[in-house]
């Protein structure tokens, strides 16, 4: 029985609204928090999704060999968690992405509001700029954003300040 079989189920046996069946169905199986990495391979392979977990085991294997596992295949050998477990539960009940935690980037001992680190989205370019709220402008980064994009001196960088926001 499919999540969507059992809230119909739920809702006509129940009597209840569709949208509080929902939300018991969800309290009976929450949905398992996963990371972006997790997430991305099992949308790519949610189809076949048996085979497809055979074949990255396998895979596992031969990459951990010659050492080059993915970050998928760190975290399904990493014995942090229970894998398996997790991956039927995502495809079973579905699953949320983990929110990375996000910074704002700011030189210190800079008068102005010209001290903030952004990223443009409309010209995908990094600069300086003020702390304005823009639709293109990005002032919030990941670490792997800043670090992808050379900016990962900043953690380090005593002349910067580093906030992480809510």
């Amino acid at each position: 029985m499919t999540r969507q079989e059992a809230i119909e189920k739920l809702s006509t046996i129940g009597h209840i609204s569709v949208s509080y069946a929902e939300d018991l169905y969800d309290s009976f199986f929450p949905k398992p928090v996963v990371p972006q990495y997790v997430a991305d391979w099992y949308e790519e392979h949610k189809d076949e999704f048996e085979i497809n977990l055979y074949r990255e085991v396998c895979r596992s294997e031969e990459n951990y060999e010659r050492g080059g596992l993915t970050d998928f295949q760190k975290w399904l050998i990493s014995g942090k968690v229970s894998p398996f477990s997790v991956l039927v539960n995502m495809h079973q009940f579905g699953y949320e992405v983990e929110k990375e935690p996000r910074y704002t980037v700011r030189v210190k001992g800079i008068k102005g509001d010209k001290r903030w680190l952004a990223f443009s989205e409309l010209t995908e370019c990094w600069w300086f700029g003020t702390k304005e709220d823009s639709h293109y402008v990005v002032l919030e980064h990941t670490h792997k954003e800043l670090e992808a994009n050379g900016f990962g001196w900043v953690f380090d960088c005593e002349g910067v300040e580093v906030k992480e926001v809510e």
